[in-house]
């Protein structure tokens, strides 16, 4: 197969380190890669490193191009599993890989009835430092909502301000302590739907890596459109309600506005094999570079 890797606008270093380490996994396999081979030949396979948006900027006007062409990409992203604190780059060293997509409801990352080796979620727990907690029935008065940044890539055109404010609709009148995080400052949302939240009862957290667990474990669920946040919330043993199939936790969350008063819990078995799954959603840089991680995602084109 021949494989043409996309550099275009991409000058984080880590970025570059992972796209490659996937190239080095790609010849490593027997595969080739455009501008290493004298040829003509057209790329059967295209990688691309971080979502697109609709933005007359070269990195994603080049991935727009990928998906445009209707061949298949692999698509290299932040990941979901084990986060690490958000710095001025991605210096993480496992990352979210999908074919054709990002998001959970787009890509693929697992063949169609795939049985997962479970000692593969054992080696990302200890390698990633991820304590996954038990599913506990919830005791808390606490419902933590997290936002996401506005016109983020994974809100597939949802107007994060207007969903707070269902949500805020949704729980007006309920007796209990209303949480809303932010991934930073609260300048960039709609300053009037924050009012309207903070009369109806919403106190706001701005949140962090370090108070990301302390306050997940504190809520009797989390409330969440298509961020990892979900993830993080089963993680710690917490029920979610997620509104949108992009996330990667709606196989196991509460899904409306309903029965809030009984919110969804999965089963531990229910939930291993969830995350045994999720385990090959991401790769470590050295998966790319033995070409793991390109042979995984081949066997599905």
């Amino acid at each position: 197969m021949h494989v043409k890797i996309i550099y275009t606008g991409i000058d984080h270093p880590n970025h570059i380190k992972a796209l490659d380490k996937f190239a080095m996994g790609v010849k490593t396999s027997g595969d080739t890669i455009e501008g290493e081979y004298p040829s003509q030949q057209e790329p059967d396979c295209y990688v691309i490193f971080g979502s697109w948006k609709d933005r007359d900027q070269p990195h994603h006007n080049a991935k727009r191009e990928v998906v445009a062409s209707g061949k298949p990409f692999i698509c290299i992203e932040t990941p979901i599993f084990g986060r690490k604190p958000v710095k001025d780059y991605i210096q993480d060293d496992c990352f979210r890989v999908g074919l054709n997509g990002f998001l959970n409801n787009r890509a693929k990352f697992v063949p169609d009835d795939f049985y997962p080796d479970g000692n593969r979620l054992g080696m990302m727990t200890e390698r990633l430092k991820v304590d996954i907690q038990p599913m506990k029935k919830p005791n808390s008065n606490m419902i933590l909502l997290a936002l996401q940044l506005p016109g983020d890539a994974s809100l597939e055109g949802q107007d994060i301000n207007e969903w707070f404010r269902g949500w805020v609709d949704a729980l007006a009148g309920v007796n209990v302590q209303k949480v809303c995080r932010f991934p930073q400052l609260p300048r960039d949302y709609n300053r009037e739907i924050l009012e309207y939240a903070e009369e109806n009862g919403w106190t706001f957290q701005e949140g962090s890596w370090s108070n990301l667990h302390h306050t997940i474990m504190h809520a009797r669920f989390t409330i969440s459109y298509s961020s990892g946040f979900g993830v993080d919330s089963l993680i710690n043993g917490v029920p979610c309600v997620v509104d949108s199939d992009a996330s990667f936790a709606y196989e196991l969350a509460h899904k409306d506005k309903k029965n809030l008063h009984d919110v969804y819990m999965p089963t531990e078995i229910l939930r291993d094999q969830w995350l045994s799954r999720l385990a090959y959603h991401q790769w470590f840089l050295d998966e790319m570079e033995s070409g793991e991680c390109w042979k995984h995602l081949k066997n599905m084109m």
